[in-house]
This record gives structure tokens, C-alpha cells and sequence, in this order.
């Protein structure tokens, strides 16, 4: 009898937890995105729900590339943290594949947001492409665009606390988007900057001009952010940036892992450290 308790106690939990993910996979696909089961480069699945919307351009804002949002299995039907991943241009870590799930992959984003991650989260990324501001068209060039994206995000999946990942020439792209939309970046949360802090890889990028101000003005908007800045070798970006300015919070790494592979080994352990939960889930190293 214990057995029989024990198993369809296990079954109830596991049509819940399914009719729950639904919900937010349902809501995705009437937005018009395409949602099958995420798999990993060999085609083996890993748990969770891939969900992409083609390239589209609207009054608001205008995608050059294809969007994904990925729900990890541990979801229910109310999104609570949505983190938003930034990638910069895509050529210098080699063929990374033609659709964000192809991306991803790559980085291993989505398993690393399915084994990591709290739950009710879910991943959105939106692919890149270009050099510089056109990374994402004119999330950097312009005000507007950028907040309008995170509004139809919140309109398809809920509302939810925002954490922002960017990985390579994508530091650039948000520093500039939050700068462009201040009324945003009370939103966020954390950001974690993937060997990000600098631009095109010249060193002391940050020692003069306007980049300091403008992540200064993100840490004045936002005296409760968190800031991970992660750094390839001995290259000076995040020492500078959390010494000029002002976090409260700043955790920093310098590594040897390969710039390309950045993302594999750091995403997940910030996961852990993110998101709506209680403070002792948020511990900063």
C-alpha cells in the first residue's frame, strides 16, 4: 500500500508539474513561437522546452534574428525570474550554428539553466549578429527598442524579476540599452558580464571615456544590482570596472578558461546566485 502511495503520489506530481510548464509553453506558442523539446547538439533531449519566434520587425523594436525562449522543466505556470542572455558577434568562437538553439548549445545555456537555475525561471535569448551597436540592431543605438522587447517578453510569459548574462562584445550592447532605457534597469537584478567588460578586446577600454559613466549611472539607478564580472587572463576591464563604478555588490574572477568557453563553465554557478529567492540562496563569493 505504501508503494502504491509512494507512486501515484509521484504521478500526481508529475502531471502537475507538466500542466504548469504547459501553461507557459501554450502562452509561447500562441505569441508564435515554435516549441519542441530542447535537445542537446546530438540530438538528445535534457529536459525543459525550446521555444523560438522567427525574426520580426514591429513599430516598437525589430529583431534581426530569430528569438528563443527556453522553459525549463522546474517551471510552473507563473514565471517568476526571467534571465536574458546576450551573446556578442557570434564569428569569433567559430561556427556556432544558425538558430538560438544552435547558440546555446554551444555555451550549453539551457542545460545550465535546466540543472542551475531556481525554479520558475525561464531563458530568453534573442540571436545576435553584426559588430558593435548592430549586435542587436538598435537595442544600443536608440531609447525605446530594448524596453519595448522586455515588454513583449513580460506580455507572452508574465511579469518577473529580470537578471541580464552577456557574453563578449554583448557588455557593450547593455550598458548602452540600459543607459538608452533608465526606467528599466530597476528591473534587473544581477548582471553577470562573461569576459564582457571591454569592447573588441582593447585593453584599459574602461580607464577613460564614456563607459564608466554609463555603468556608473546603472549602479546609481540601481544601488540593490549585482554585478559578476568574469575576465580572460590578466586583462584589466572587471578590476576597473568595479573600482570606478560604484556597485555595492561586485563579485570578480579572473580565469584562464578560454574566451569561447567562458560561458560553459560561468553561467551556471551565477544561476545559483540569482533570481527571486530567499537571501541565503544569494550567496556572492
Amino acid at each position: 500500500m505504501d508503494r502504491l502511495r509512494y507512486y501515484l503520489g509521484a504521478c500526481l506530481i508529475s502531471i502537475f508539474t507538466h500542466s504548469a510548464s504547459a501553461a507557459v509553453i501554450d502562452a509561447l506558442s500562441q505569441a508564435s513561437f515554435t516549441c519542441l523539446a530542447a535537445t542537446d547538439s546530438s540530438g538528445a533531449p535534457f529536459g525543459g522546452t525550446m521555444c523560438t519566434h522567427e525574426a520580426m520587425s514591429t513599430a516598437a523594436f525589430t529583431l534581426d534574428e530569430a528569438v528563443a525562449v527556453y522553459v525549463p522543466s522546474t517551471t510552473s505556470a507563473v514565471v517568476r525570474h526571467i534571465v536574458l542572455y546576450l551573446q556578442g558577434f557570434r564569428g569569433v568562437c567559430g561556427d556556432t550554428g544558425t538558430t538560438p538553439a544552435d547558440v546555446m548549445n554551444v555555451f550549453d545555456l539551457a542545460e545550465q539553466m535546466q540543472a542551475e537555475s531556481l525554479p520558475d525561471s525561464v531563458l530568453v535569448f534573442p540571436m545576435s549578429g553584426g559588430h558593435d551597436t548592430t549586435y542587436y540592431h538598435d537595442f544600443a543605438a536608440s531609447a525605446g527598442p530594448f524596453a519595448e522587447f522586455m515588454n513583449w517578453i513580460e506580455t507572452v510569459i508574465g511579469q518577473g524579476q529580470w537578471s541580464l548574462a552577456g557574453h563578449s562584445g554583448a557588455g557593450d550592447v547593455i550598458a548602452k540599452s540600459l543607459n538608452l532605457n533608465p526606467s528599466i534597469i530597476a528591473k534587473f537584478d544581477a548582471i553577470e558580464l562573461l569576459d564582457a567588460a571591454y569592447i573588441h578586446h582593447v585593453a584599459g577600454r574602461f580607464r577613460a571615456g564614456p563607459e564608466v559613466a554609463l555603468w556608473r549611472t546603472i549602479a546609481e539607478r540601481n544601488p540593490s544590482l549585482t554585478l559578476s564580472c568574469i575576465g580572460n587572463g590578466t586583462y584589466s576591464g572587471c578590476q576597473i570596472l568595479a573600482e570606478q563604478a560604484g556597485f555595492a555588490t561586485v563579485a570578480l574572477t579572473e580565469t584562464h578558461v578560454d574566451h569561447c568557453e567562458i560561458p560553459n563553465a560561468y553561467f551556471g554557478p551565477w544561476l545559483h546566485r540569482i533570481g527571486p529567492g530567499d537571501d541565503e540562496q544569494r550567496v556572492w563569493d
